[in-house]
């Protein structure tokens, strides 16, 4: 029999149900049935185990993006790209106009000299971080700025306020937690999705990711996880997307990559949810290093211009032209880009879970 305490407990739980909260009638309905065709079970105990994964289920769930897998991230964000066949839309860059920085290599060789253990993550996170370092100075210190800005500059009275240089407002944030709330499309249940990135690109402060802020993500892995990063990657993407896409904002391309320290592999989502991906490329090759660099460089530069608060400080028109219409005016200068996507296959949905019986 159940108690009295036990009723107000299961009460009290029912009540925290929010309005409007729904769920398949087939699948209450079912697991109902299988309930009370078992005889073993007494009938107190059959509606508590009704009760408890009802509201489990409602309560919601967090997925992890360590646990996350494509055809998660597919339905959730409703992405596209083959999950059968595992095949993004091929990316690669257009023009490489950068040479690797002399510095670099030789950063990139003395740690390799100092015996460090390859393997390791950390080890993995200093390359990187020799990387990204290299990138954003040569971005700051190459890049010129236009006429336009240099007149604004000029004529500006020291009363008035000065923009900020578009290159320096765009900080690297390492360590970035993200993590947003999606209902999954089929059984209507609210997922929780979270991460950690090891690296995020964005303006003005850490907790801007609630505000669609961040625009690149990074994960490194040390050698044998290497294969894991492809789906974390596009988790704090997809995440990041999702944040700028409820902010408001008219672009919503996200790009980052994936890396141990040695290879590296670029992703992006465009504003139709199409994923992308280039090839392998490996650091310690000549043209691998290069192409590394350069494609690093580009992102940091077109994800600069796809947001107002960071596009390179050009007059009001220029700027909207580029935003309102990123993927003719940035992105299809910089990048290769094929006219199809991969072919869509038929949705399927998770199953809802069933409920346990005690034996």
């Amino acid at each position: 029999m159940t108690s009295q305490s036990d009723l107000s407990f299961w009460q009290s739980r029912v009540e925290s149900i929010p309005n409007g909260a729904t769920l398949r009638a087939k699948w209450i309905a079912s697991n109902i049935l299988r309930l009370v065709e078992d005889r073993s079970v007494d009938e107190s105990e059959k509606l508590q185990l009704v009760l408890t994964a009802v509201l489990d289920f409602k309560r919601g769930k967090t997925l992890a993006a360590s646990e996350a897998t494509l055809k998660d991230l597919r339905t959730l964000f409703q992405l596209d790209f083959d999950v059968r066949r595992m095949q993004m839309k091929p990316w690669e860059l257009r023009a490489e106009p950068y040479d690797m920085p002399q510095k670099l290599k030789d950063n990139l060789h003395d740690l390799s000299r100092a015996l460090y253990d390859e393997d390791s993550k950390a080890t993995c996170r200093v390359a990187v971080d020799m990387m990204l370092i290299a990138c954003k100075l040569h971005l700051i210190d190459h890049c010129p700025e236009d006429s336009t800005s240099k007149k604004r500059k000029t004529a500006s009275c020291p009363s008035t306020p000065q923009l900020s240089d578009p290159r320096e407002v765009v900080r690297v944030f390492p360590e970035l937690d993200v993590h947003i709330d999606v209902m999954h499309p089929g059984t209507k249940q609210t997922i929780r999705v979270t991460g950690r990135a090891d690296w995020g690109f964005g303006y003005g402060e850490r907790d801007g990711a609630q505000h669609g802020t961040f625009l690149v993500a990074v994960e490194a892995k040390r050698r044998e996880l290497f294969s894991t990063a492809e789906t974390q990657l596009l988790t704090y993407m997809a995440i990041l997307r999702e944040q700028r896409k409820r902010a408001g904002k008219k672009n919503t391309t996200i790009q980052g990559f994936y890396t141990d320290g040695y290879r590296y592999c670029f992703m992006s989502i465009d504003n139709e949810g199409v994923v992308e991906e280039s090839p392998q490329y490996y650091v310690t090759s000549p043209q691998g290093g290069k192409t590394i660099f350069n494609f690093i460089v580009t992102i940091l530069e077109s994800a600069m211009k796809s947001s107002p608060n960071v596009s390179p400080t050009k007059d009001a028109r220029e700027q909207e032209n580029e935003i309102t219409n990123y993927r003719e005016e940035v992105w299809s200068k910089v990048y290769l880009t094929t006219p199809e996507t991969v072919p869509k296959e038929e949705e399927e949905l998770w199953d809802l879970p069933d409920i346990q019986l005690r034996k």
